[in-house]
């Protein structure tokens, strides 16, 4: 049984036909994929409910560089589905759009939705990704600092271990670049810092 989708109801079309173009998880048909809509924006469908009759799908704006991080492990699929415009789409069994409604995420039911951390590929690592900016704010008691670049906007939230500490005060007093090597969260927005490397003025 479905759950009744409360929103702004729109025409069933209103993001085009929705036919997966790219397949990222298939189970007895696609459960998350990406596509266009007539504009030729990229969008990301995930499945988040079905019936006998109708596959219903969460569905989002995406850009390269999300379709990327979702697909190297950068972010999760509960991250991917949290943007600023949601669609929920039902779907009938001849792949025609019956129903779009434009939704907020907490207006779907936290049990039809992934959960933190659940990643697109259960046996992918997460990435190790590169960054450059300052440390600022340190806390030493709580092992985080953050990542901001030159205009002081937050790159990333870091926590680190206590054999990096040194590097990071250094860092941190002296104001100097530096550049971080991180890996990428699964079910926290917290990274990882694993190596700290002081870049020249």
């Amino acid at each position: 049984m479905l759950w009744e989708v409360k929103g702004r109801v729109l025409p069933p079309e209103f993001l085009g036909e929705l036919q997966p173009e790219t397949v990222l998880f298939d189970y007895e048909g696609p459960r998350s994929y990406f596509t266009h809509d007539p504009q030729g924006g990229l969008l990301f469908a995930h499945q988040c409910g079905e019936s006998d009759h109708v596959w219903r799908y969460a569905v989002v704006p995406f850009s390269d560089e999300l379709a990327e991080a979702l697909q190297t492990g950068r972010i999760d699929l509960r991250t991917a589905l949290d943007q600023p415009r949601i669609w929920v789409v039902d779907f009938s069994r001849s792949t025609q759009p019956e129903q779009c409604v434009a939704v907020r995420l907490s207006d779907i039911p936290a049990d039809c939705l992934p959960k933190p951390g659940v990643m697109l590929y259960a046996d992918l690592e997460p990435a190790i990704v590169e960054k450059a900016g300052y440390i600022r704010e340190l806390d030493r008691d709580e092992h985080t600092c953050l990542l901001r670049d030159d205009e002081g906007v937050t790159v990333a939230k870091l926590s680190f271990d206590e054999s990096l500490f040194d590097e990071v005060k250094v860092a941190f007093d002296a104001e100097r670049r530096v550049k971080v090597a991180t890996k990428a969260p699964r079910a926290t927005p917290i990274a990882e810092l694993l190596t700290v490397e002081f870049l020249s003025s």
